[in-house]
């Protein structure tokens, strides 16, 4: 009796690890294990996105996001000048400044920004968790679901902007969140979840004005939802009028109160001056959008004596997914050769789930919201992204910091066209190979090469 038992019981263990649930959820709990890891190895300075640098003595000379938390945590108010970064939105430094005021810090400021460090890689946890609970809406519990998990779980970009400190990691885990509860509301269209997408939009907005990214493709999925159940317009006219007046003021608030005091428009951005040696204006149009240059494909870092050779928006997108502006320590041959396989892996993993995204945008197999919320999104924030690198010609603007969402949006494209039987055999094993390469390399790379 007490083996038949046992046997009972390792068939149960057994059991619990073939659920696909199960085994992401382990993966899951890694990635969230190795990524703490990482930001506890690297320095809250360890990479300089207009960082800028902070005076003990609270006097402003650096118009960074140090200085701008800073003088949130030092004045309790917000700035009273808009240079250098304090023209974004403030919910990410007024979380600093609570940091900083937990620690009551008086003189060196390093511990509480390193706690901020590791604050910003838990909201890279939670946008890779409402990504995986998207996976979970959208595919079922099999093997695509594992190889999602793993995607995100590891894909270098989370590594890299949940260690950084800026408002893009918020921002991101804001917009992921958007998408998850726009599934949600589609499928119970109650005003708790169409309250939950106005405060992902509206805190996103207030944390960085792309967010409102998003509002193109959730208008479309009231409209279509108002035009398909119009018998109950009153209903729905309710719960707009209730969506609107929580979003927009939330949303527009900061870009409002920053072009009645400043005179700056709603979508202002400072320029680089053209004689920074990050400009690429002078580069022309099809080398921007052409193939990218040897040195973007052989490269995990830019050398910026060569700014031209880094000016294809391609390159530099895959380039900064992985290695940011080049933030890992290389100093082996066998290294060198790892990053480079990375960058490729990446590159052929990306382009596989992107014609999948592609497929499912004109398979009539793929429900209208999918679409909406998946490709079209997709296209929306890229084309963004291509048109803001050409309207600030330097380098620091193509940077894949600012569209990391899309890594959801392409893992969620393949696992929904799995479940609808649009990929399948050859394809999906190639997908579930190069992230399994991906996932070590990442892990290897971030953890034994981190600065």
């Amino acid at each position: 009796m007490h083996r038949k038992s046992k046997l009972k019981s390792q068939a149960s263990v057994i059991h619990w690890f073939r659920n696909a649930e199960h085994i992401s959820w382990i993966i899951l709990i890694l990635g969230f294990g190795l990524r703490i890891l990482y930001a506890a190895r690297v320095g809250y300075a360890y990479s300089p996105h207009d960082l800028g640098t902070f005076n003990v003595d609270g006097s402003v000379t650096s118009f960074g996001h140090l200085a701008y938390i800073q003088y949130i945590y030092l004045y309790r108010t917000i700035p009273t000048v808009c240079s250098g970064q304090f023209y974004h939105p403030p919910l990410f430094h007024l979380i600093g400044a609570f940091v900083l005021a937990i620690f009551q810090v008086t003189d060196t400021y390093d511990a509480a920004f390193e706690a901020l460090q590791m604050v910003n890689m838990v909201f890279s946890s939670v946008g890779i968790l409402y990504g995986y609970r998207i996976l979970k809406k959208v595919g079922k519990n099999d093997g695509s679901l594992i190889v999602g998990a793993a995607f995100l779980s590891f894909c270098p970009a989370f590594y890299i902007i949940g260690a950084e400190l800026n408002n893009d990691c918020l921002v991101t885990m804001f917009m992921i969140m958007t998408v998850y509860y726009t599934i949600c509301w589609r499928e119970q269209q109650s005003i708790g979840n169409i309250l939950k997408i106005a405060l992902g939009i509206g805190l996103g907005m207030l944390t960085k004005t792309t967010a409102a990214l998003l509002a193109f493709a959730v208008g479309l999925i009231f409209l279509y939802t108002l035009i398909e159940k119009r018998t109950e317009w009153k209903r729905y006219l309710k719960q707009y009028t209730l969506f609107g007046i929580v979003c927009v003021p939330l949303g527009l608030c900061w870009n409002i109160y920053r072009f009645l005091k400043y005179g700056l428009s709603l979508t202002y951005v400072p320029r680089l001056s053209d004689e920074s040696n990050q400009f690429v204006g002078n580069v022309s149009a099809l080398k921007r959008l052409g193939l990218p240059s040897v040195s973007q494909l052989t490269s995990y870092k830019i050398d910026w004596d060569r700014p031209t050779e880094f000016s294809n928006i391609w390159g530099q997108t895959f380039l900064t997914m992985n290695y940011d502006e080049g933030i890992l320590r290389i100093d082996g041959r066998v290294e060198e050769i790892l990053a480079i396989v990375l960058l490729w892996v990446s590159i052929l993993l990306s382009v596989m789930l992107f014609s999948l995204l592609l497929r499912g945008l004109f398979s009539s197999k793929i429900d209208f919201t999918l679409k909406i919320l998946f490709p079209v999104n997709f296209l929306i924030i890229y084309g963004n992204y291509v048109k803001f690198a050409f309207d600030y010609p330097h380098i620091c603007t193509m940077n894949f910091r600012y569209i990391v969402t899309l890594q959801v949006l392409l893992i969620g494209g393949f696992v929904i066209c799995h479940k609808q039987h649009l990929s399948g055999g050859v394809l999906d094993r190639c997908i579930g190979a190069c992230v399994l390469v991906q996932s070590l390399l990442a892990a290897y790379l971030y953890l034994f090469c981190a600065v």
